[in-house]
Formats: C-alpha cells, structure tokens, sequence
C-alpha cells in the first residue's frame, strides 16, 4: 500500500521532530476513552486496513511522530454513546525512544500547519499478518519491555511504544478489517479486537471496533 503524508521537521522546546500527518481522508475513524484510561477506537474496513499500515510504519520509522487529526471528524450519536465525555481525539503515535513529553504537544501541535513536503511511503500492511500464536508469548511474561503505553491529554490520545508493538498489532488489524462487514451482516453488531495483551498497563483495555457508519445506518438508522 502506497501512502502519502505531509512531512514537517518542527522545533519545540529546544528539541526537533519530524512529524507526518496523512493527506489521505481520515473520515470514519473515532477514538476516545470507554472509561478512564479504557480505550476504544472505532473505523470502518478500508480505514482499518490504512490503520494496520501506518502501525507498520510508525513500528518502522522510529524518529518520526504520526499525527492523526481526527478529532475534526465529530462523532455520530452512536459512537458518542460509547464514550464518557461523548468526544472524539486526535490520535498520535511514536517510538519510546523519541521520548516526547506529551505536556509539550498543545504547543507542538500548534506549530503543524499540515502544509509541508509531500512524501510517499510505500507499506507492506501485511508483513506481520498471521504470526505464529507464540510470536505473541513474549508479551505475557512479567520480564517483557515490548509494551504499549497510552495517554490522554490536550483532546489527543498518545499511542506510545517499540517497533514490535506496533507492528505486531498492525496483522492483528487486517482480519478485523477483512470479516468485520460479514459479522456485521450476519449477527448484527461490530466485531472487535482486544490489545490488551501489548498494553504495559495490564489493569487497562484497548478495543479496536469494526464500525461502518452506512452499513450501520441501513439497519440502525444512526
């Protein structure tokens, strides 16, 4: 899958980042909190499949932050109802290593005006696509320091984690976004897939949801 995004080097704080926000329509998507610090994001099956791409890509370029402005999508009165406070988030992901302060990114975020070179990344989304079951122990055992952490502030949920983390859960994406139509016709709700199992705090949840806001309206009409 070939993706393009704008590419920003932003100075804040006395430090630089490289910054890349899709061009592509990232309408669709909706991610906000279930319950404090429990986590849900909801897409349809395309956006799910561009999802899996760019877990792929940010597990991959590890000095850039990816920047998901989704917040300006709103939410429908059906997802509204899955979150506490009723709001969508922007979503941002990036490596540990890069080890951004999040209190920092209300002014970072400010100086990204989505307006700078556009580049084309070509992606392999299924690259980690049906991994052996036991790829996955390692995230189980207490020694473990592969692990997703996520944060809220400033109306933006942080995705923060290693390369085995992101990508991993990039071929977890793929048959959810896949058989999640099929579900949705056959039992009348929207398939989903827990990623606790990468979270470093295990008393917390992540759901990934299949929702398709047309496919939902024709039986629904919400």
């Amino acid at each position: 899958m070939k993706l393009q995004f704008w590419q920003e080097i932003v100075m804040c704080g006395g430090k630089t980042y490289n910054i890349l926000t899709p061009t592509f329509d990232l309408a669709g998507i909706y991610i906000g909190e279930y319950q404090r610090a429990d986590y849900m994001l909801f897409a349809n099956g395309s956006q799910l499949r561009k999802l899996a791409a760019l877990f792929h890509l940010i597990g991959t370029f590890r000095q850039s932050i990816l920047y998901l402005p989704l917040k300006k999508n709103g939410v429908t009165k059906y997802i509204a109802n899955w979150f506490w406070d009723s709001k969508g988030n922007d979503l941002l992901l990036f490596h540990h290593s890069i080890q951004l302060n999040i209190h920092i990114w209300k002014q970072l975020r400010n100086k990204v005006s989505q307006k700078g070179s556009c580049i084309s990344i070509e992606i392999n989304e299924e690259q980690y696509l049906n991994l052996p079951r036991k790829e996955y122990d390692s995230f189980q055992f207490r020694e473990n320091k592969d692990c997703l952490l996520i944060k809220r502030k400033f109306d933006t949920i942080f995705l923060i984690g290693s390369r085995k983390v992101f990508t991993y859960m990039s071929g977890c994406l793929l048959p959810l976004a896949k058989e999640g139509a099929a579900y949705f016709k056959k039992y009348g709700g929207h398939d989903h897939i827990h990623m606790d199992l990468f979270l470093c705090q295990k008393s917390g949840q992540f759901c990934i949801d299949f929702y398709d806001e047309k496919l939902w309206s024709t039986k629904y009409g919400e």
